[in-house]
């Protein structure tokens, strides 16, 4: 069975999810993150089929978010290394890896910025630099308009109205 696209979705976390939203495709990024860079090396490090990483990759390439070059010592070699795109994830794969230790994974790895100190929690914070809770962010729409969005608020308005 096919899997359900989200690419024509007006909706950025719809649309980000379309492109990142598959757990070989995290993995991958974290191990480029961590400076793996060979097509052998990603296979090793992550016990991955040759099939599921092949296509994996291309689409990661596909989407502009790794680029691929083959090694000049080894033409064979094929090599993957971040974009600009793909290092803008950096933030998503730390805020992925603290909310999985937050919420009961075991303490394996820490991250830390190179003078060896431990990073802080990524948080969300307003323009003048106050972190934000839940309740406090809100969606509105852009310059389209998205029928996503208005689609999930007459939804919960009408949950709301219904059960006060």
């Amino acid at each position: 069975m096919p899997r359900t696209s989200f690419r024509d979705k007006d909706c950025p976390v719809a649309q980000g999810a379309e492109i990142i939203g598959d757990k070989w495709k995290i993995l991958i990024l974290r191990n480029a993150f961590f400076g793996i860079t060979r097509y052998d090396d990603f296979q090793k490090s992550l016990d991955i089929s040759s099939k599921v990483l092949t296509i994996r990759l291309a689409e990661l390439v596909n989407d502009g978010i790794l680029a691929k070059d083959t090694s000049v010592s080894d033409r064979r070699a094929k090599l993957y290394s971040l974009t600009a795109k793909g290092k803008d994830l950096l933030t998503f794969t730390i805020s992925l890896a603290q909310w999985s230790e937050r919420w009961g994974q075991e303490d394996w790895v820490r991250i830390i910025s190179e003078d060896g100190k431990p990073i802080e929690k990524i948080t969300m914070r307003s323009y003048t630099g106050k972190e934000l809770q839940h309740g406090e962010v809100l969606i509105t729409h852009g310059k389209s308009k998205s029928a996503e969005l208005s689609t999930i608020r007459e939804i919960v308005a009408t949950r709301s109205s219904s059960n006060p």
